[in-house]
């Protein structure tokens, strides 16, 4: 007899046993089958406001590259009227050129330095295309060396402001005296490979006076954009 209740509690305890696994596997598997049914609706939700940023991010872009290659427009129409002040014919140009080292180093701070160097690149052919249809309606003949000193010259002192504004802008804390100077630095370099494309690469004796002139200029709104431009905050 007790033999026969010992196998007994022995064949219970093992029953027991079995009917535990069983239901552990059986919840370890309904577990694991509703963390495969169940969608991820909060990834979905991540990838959705992703490519809503990104699709806003490249619409704003575009809009800071259509602003850019427009003032760069009115820039050269601009510097076809001069201003003549004690026999130096100064280029209304002088007022738009800090707006447009404004524009690239907001584009800079907003995106990146790729961007900005895509928004340059973009202005210059759009301000090519601009010249090249505008001689079917224009009378006048087109220089195009001039034309083209002016687009190097844009294209130079852009990448010098950009250099020198992205190195400020990682390692300091771009304080707005620092950023004139980049305003200024740039300002002369255009200036001057403009004037000397515009005088054949000749040093006239009117070189240097409109040289300095232009820039005396563009220092007064260069100032009120580098104080503005140090309050903007980095990043969109």
């Amino acid at each position: 007899m007790a033999e026969a209740n010992s196998t007994k509690k022995t064949t219970k305890k093992t029953n027991t046993k079995k009917t535990t696994t069983k239901r552990k596997n059986v919840s370890k598997s309904s577990s694991s089958k509703k963390v495969v049914k169940s969608p991820s609706k909060s990834t979905s939700a991540k990838k959705e406001v992703v490519v809503q940023k990104t699709t806003r991010s490249t619409e704003n872009l575009y809009v800071y590259i259509f602003l850019l290659s427009a003032v760069w427009i009115c820039l050269y129409v601009m510097s076809r009227f001069g201003l003549v002040i004690h026999g130096l014919t100064i280029g209304y140009s002088t007022i738009l050129l800090p707006t447009i080292y404004f524009i690239t180093n907001v584009i800079t701070k907003k995106f990146d330095f790729k961007q900005s160097i895509f928004a340059i690149l973009i202005s210059s052919v759009a301000m090519l295309i601009f010249v090249y249809f505008s001689r079917f309606v224009n009378t006048k003949v087109v220089d195009y060396f001039i034309i083209y000193g002016q687009v190097f010259a844009y294209i130079m002192s852009q990448l010098i402001n950009l250099i020198i504004y992205y190195y400020l802008l990682v390692n300091t804390d771009l304080k707005a005296r620092w950023i004139f100077l980049t305003y200024l630095f740039s300002t002369m370099v255009y200036y001057f490979i403009a004037i000397l494309f515009s005088t054949r690469l000749v040093f006239a004796s009117a070189f240097w006076p409109t040289f300095f002139t232009s820039i005396g200029f563009s220092t007064i709104f260069a100032i009120m954009y580098s104080f503005y431009d140090s309050m903007i905050q980095r990043g969109q």
